[in-house]
C-alpha cells in the first residue's frame, strides 16, 4: 500500500495509523529507503507494508479518522500529542 505523509507527521506517526503500532517503523523506513528517525516530507508517498502490528490500534484509527501528526514546529517530537489523540485508552 501506498500513503502519502501528511504535514507534521513522523515515521512513528505513521507506523501507528496504518499498522497499529511503532514496532512498524523500522519495516517503513526499510520499504522507503530512510532511517527510522528520518521525517518523511508533506506529501511524499510511502510504502506501507501491508500488515497488522496491533489491530485494534489500527482500527481505532481507520474508524475515527485519526491521523497523528506529532512532529513540533521546532522539529521535536511531542509524546503529549500523542496521548492526547488516543487518551487513556490505549495506555
Amino acid at each position: 500500500m501506498k500513503q502519502k505523509a501528511s504535514d507534521s507527521q513522523t515515521l512513528l506517526d505513521i507506523a501507528v495509523q496504518h499498522c497499529g503500532a511503532w514496532e512498524a517503523v523500522t519495516d517503513i523506513a526499510a520499504l522507503n529507503g530512510m532511517s527510522p528517525s528520518e521525517k518523511p516530507q508533506k506529501g511524499m508517498e510511502l510504502n506501507i507494508p501491508d500488515a497488522s502490528y496491533n489491530r485494534t490500534m489500527q482500527q481505532y484509527c481507520t474508524g475515527n479518522g485519526v491521523k497523528p501528526a506529532t512532529q513540533s514546529d521546532a522539529g521535536e517530537v511531542s509524546l503529549h500529542t500523542f496521548s492526547r489523540l488516543f487518551g487513556n485508552e490505549f495506555e
